[in-house]
Formats: structure tokens, sequence, C-alpha cells
């Protein structure tokens, strides 16, 4: 089956996406690594500690008890500091420009903050959700955020399917591309069409569409 040539604006967007994702899956992984060596020698630390408390002289256990403290905090921290699944780490791609400054947003179930020029966050909890569930790709919009009140362009509304780590559809300014096992990128004719209206039922079948969830 053949299918029309995509435009090298629609090239460049697909690989835009593709390098977002990529990049942001590269960065959560990394911290799943350094993680792991911080941890076992944390746990490795408050052993040996526990260990030296069970023999010292009792003048001596303030400061292997406080010591100890600070490595549990250590465990506690990593722990508590829970990290998107690189598989289908966020759904939707935001980019807002606001007195003349553009910024990129990414939405998914769990913040990432580190990935600082696109961060993601938690569309449950984040008020530029409403953002990417009331307006259309290229409209003005004003919003009340704590603090102020937000007036700026919605420059970019994406929504993605990611599965396996793996970019699989794009929907951009009401046009949907999927990518074919071969690689290719392709028009996807008959492709998902995101609700934009923020009930909580539009709002699920916004984040199947985004997590994978769809037929592929």
């Amino acid at each position: 089956m053949t299918h029309d040539a995509l435009s090298p604006d629609e090239l460049a967007l697909i690989a835009e996406e593709e390098q977002l994702c990529d990049s942001l899956i590269k960065s959560i992984r990394q911290v799943h690594h350094d993680r792991k060596p911080q941890n076992d020698a944390a746990g490795e630390r408050l052993e040996l500690l526990r260990e030296e408390a069970s023999t010292a002289k009792s003048a001596d256990l303030p400061a292997l008890f406080d010591q100890m403290n600070t490595q549990r905090a250590i465990l506690g921290l990593k722990k508590d500091e829970a990290l998107p699944d690189p598989r289908s780490p966020y759904f939707a791609h935001l980019c807002l420009e606001e007195k003349g400054k553009r910024r990129d947003v990414l939405l998914g179930h769990l913040s990432f903050l580190r990935f600082r020029n696109s961060p993601v966050i938690d569309w449950k909890h984040a008020p530029v959700s409403r953002i990417f569930f009331n307006y259309r790709e290229g409209e003005e919009y004003e919003e009340e955020f704590p603090g102020r009140i937000a007036h700026g362009v919605v420059v970019k509304r994406r929504v993605v399917t990611i599965y396996n780590s793996v970019l699989l559809r794009i929907h951009a300014g009401g046009k949907s591309y999927r990518k074919l096992d071969s690689g290719e990128w392709v028009r996807d004719k008959h492709g998902f069409s995101p609700s934009l209206s923020g009930g909580a039922g539009s709002a699920n079948r916004t984040l199947q569409v985004g997590l994978g969830l769809t037929n592929t």
C-alpha cells in the first residue's frame, strides 16, 4: 500500500517529537541508573552503622544514631521520588507563548522536573492542564493560575502515543500521524481526534489515547 509523501513541515514536526521523546526517556533512565548505586551505598553504610552501634559504648551512640538517621533520610528521599514510566512517560506536548516568551511543557501521570527544557508535569495537579483541555492550537488563552492571570497563545498542542518507549502516534493541528512497523511515518486518515472538553469522561478518553492504549 502506498502513502502520500509527507511535507517538509510534517517531517520536521515528527522529527521534533521523536527527538523530544528520546531525550526525555534517556534522562529518566539515567536517573534510574544513577539512583541504584546511591541507594546501595546508603544501605550498606546503614548496615555498617547498625553493626557498630551494637558493640559501641554508650557515649558513642548519639553520634552513631545521628549518622544512621542521615542514611535513612537519604534512602527515604530516593524511594519517595517516583519517576515516570520510561515506557510511556507522557501523553501531551504543549508549547505556550506569554509576553513574547515560549515554554514547552509535557503532561503525564508523574512529574519529572529534571528535564528542564520540557518538564513533565502531573496533569492531575497542574493548572496548565486546563489550557490543554480547553484550547486548540493557535488559540489565545486566559486562565487563573496561583497568584496571577495567565494570558498567551497555544503555539503547539500535540497528543502522542508512546508504547514501550517508542513514539507511535502524533496528533497535531487537526492531523494524525502514525509510525509503521517499517519505521516510516504516514498520515493516519482514520486516526484519533482528542476531545477538547475538560470533563472527567472526555479527559480519560484523551489520556487513553496518549498512553499507548489505542490500536496501532
